[in-house]
C-alpha cells in the first residue's frame, strides 16, 4: 500500500504520515532544493524509502516526478500534550534491525500495564493519533503499528493459523500457516481454523482440467493453454536447463511408462538425494511432481551434470521435465504480439483445443523459437 506525506509548514516542518503527525523537523529539502514549497493540502506519495537516518526517501510530486529527499530524524519535543504517551524504562527495550536502522528501531520486550493501553485500538487506521513513549533515559521514541510480532514456529505453531489477527484486521493481513514442505513435515501441525473466516466466502476453487479450460475461452474469449513441448535441453542449440541438485531449483518430474524406463547412471549420492526428494515429496498432484532442491543439508555428485534424467524411486519411474510442463497460462495477449502473427497463438484452439505447444525448434517463422527465447508466458 501506498505511503502517503503531507507536509506543512515552511521551517519547521510538520510530517504526517498517512494522516498521522509524523515528526518536526527544522528542514526538510528536494534534491537540494531549499526553495521548495509544499503544497499542506496535497497527499504526496512515498516512491522509495531506505529507512535509516539521513538516508533517502523519494517523494511523488504533482506532476507525478519521485524525487530525493533525506529522510530526517523523528523529533517528538512538541508532543508533550498528547494524549497517547506512555512511560518507558530504557531496559525494556531492545534494538531490532539494527543494520538498516542504525538502532534506531526498538521492540518492547515486556508488555505494558497502564491502563491507556486499553485506549489504544488492535488495528490502526490511517489518521489515528499515534501512540509515544517517554523513555527513562529522556530520549522519546513512537511507536510504529507495522510491527506485530507472533510466535510461529516448527516447536510453538499458532494454535489458530493466524485467524485472530487476520479478522482483526479486517483481512488485511496474511495467513500465518505455511504448506507442508519437506523441511517441516515431520512437525507439522493442522491449526485449528487454517485462517478460514466465519463468513461466507466468494473465493471458489476450479480445478483447471480440459473440460473447465475450454468452457473458460469459450465464456471469456480468451486463449487459455497447458503448455508442452518444453524441454529440459534444447534441441535447437543445446542449451540446458539447471541440474536438479543447484540450491533453491524447483524441478517438475513425470511418472513414465516402467517398461520404456531407461534409468539414469548417476552416482551414489545424487541417486540418494534425488530418491529422497521425490519419495518423501508432499505434492498432491497426480500427474506430476515439483520438488525443491535445500540451500544446505542435501548435496549431489558434482560430477552429475547432465540435467535430463531418469530415476526408479519406490518402483516408480520418474522423468525430469521442463518447469513449465503442463504449467497453465494465459496466452492471449500474445495474440497481437506474436512476431509470426496470430495464426501462431489461435491455432491450437481449433476443435476447442486446450494444450498449446511450443516447437522448441527454428520452425521459419523468423525467429528462434527454443525454449531459452521464446516470448514470455502470462500466468492467468
Amino acid at each position: 500500500m501506498d505511503k502517503h506525506l503531507r507536509v506543512e509548514g515552511s521551517g519547521p516542518y510538520t510530517l504526517y504520515l498517512d494522516g498521522a503527525k509524523r515528526t518536526i523537523v527544522d528542514d526538510f529539502w528536494l534534491e537540494k532544493d531549499s526553495g521548495f514549497q509544499f503544497d499542506p493540502t496535497f497527499m504526496y506519495i512515498i516512491c522509495r524509502v531506505d529507512e535509516r537516518v539521513g538516508g533517502r526517501i523519494g517523494i511523488t510530486l504533482q506532476d507525478g516526478r519521485c524525487v530525493d529527499a533525506e529522510n530526517p530524524a523523528v523529533n517528538l519535543t512538541s508532543i508533550e500534550g498528547s494524549s497517547r504517551i506512555l512511560d518507558i524504562a530504557v531496559d525494556d527495550l531492545a534494538t531490532i534491525d539494527e543494520y538498516y536502522t542504525n538502532g534506531e528501531e526498538f521492540i518492547l520486550q515486556n508488555a505494558l500495564t497502564d491502563s491507556l493501553c486499553s485506549t489504544i485500538p488492535a488495528v490502526f487506521e490511517h489518521g489515528d493519533e499515534g501512540v509515544f513513549g517517554r523513555v527513562s533515559d529522556g530520549t522519546w521514541i513512537q511507536f510504529d503499528p507495522r510491527l506485530d510480532l507472533e510466535t510461529n514456529t516448527v516447536e510453538s505453531p499458532l494454535s489458530d493459523g493466524g485467524k485472530g489477527t487476520k479478522l482483526k484486521s479486517g483481512g488485511n493481513t496474511y495467513c500465518s500457516n505455511v504448506p507442508r514442505t519437506f523441511l517441516n513435515e515431520q512437525s507439522c501441525q493442522q491449526s485449528s481454523n487454517a485462517c478460514q473466516s466465519t463468513s461466507t466466502s466468494d473465493e471458489l476453487e476450479i480445478l483447471l482440467d480440459h473440460n473447465t479450460i475450454t468452457e473458460l475461452n469459450m465464456l471469456t474469449g480468451r486463449y487459455v493453454y497447458r503448455i508442452e513441448g518444453l524441454s529440459v535441453v534444447d534441441k535447437y542449440d543445446g542449451s540446458k536447463l539447471a541440474h536438479p541438485c543447484t540450491a533453491g531449483l524447483r524441478s517438475r518430474w513425470i511418472p513414465t511408462d516402467n517398461n520404456i524406463c531407461n534409468p539414469t547412471l548417476l552416482n551414489s549420492a545424487t541417486n540418494e538425494t534425488l530418491s529422497e526428494l521425490l519419495f518423501t515429496s508432499s505434492d498432491i498432484n497426480p500427474h506430476l511432481k515439483d520438488i525443491y532442491f535445500p540451500s544446505s543439508g542435501m548435496s549431489c555428485n558434482a560430477a552429475d551434470t547432465n540435467p535430463e534424467i531418469e530415476i526408479l524411486v519406490g518402483g516408480v519411474c520418474w522423468q525430469r521435465v521442463n518447469e513449465e510442463f503442463m504449467s497453465i497460462y494465459d496466452m492471449t495477449y500474445w495474440v497481437g504480439k506474436h512476431p509470426g502473427g496470430s495464426y501462431h497463438i489461435k491455432k491450437w484452439s481449433q476443435n476447442n483445443g486446450t494444450t498449446l505447444v511450443f516447437p522448441n525448434r527454428y520452425d521459419g517463422c523468423g525467429s528462434c523459437c527454443s525454449i531459452f527465447s521464446i516470448f514470455i508466458i502470462r500466468e492467468i
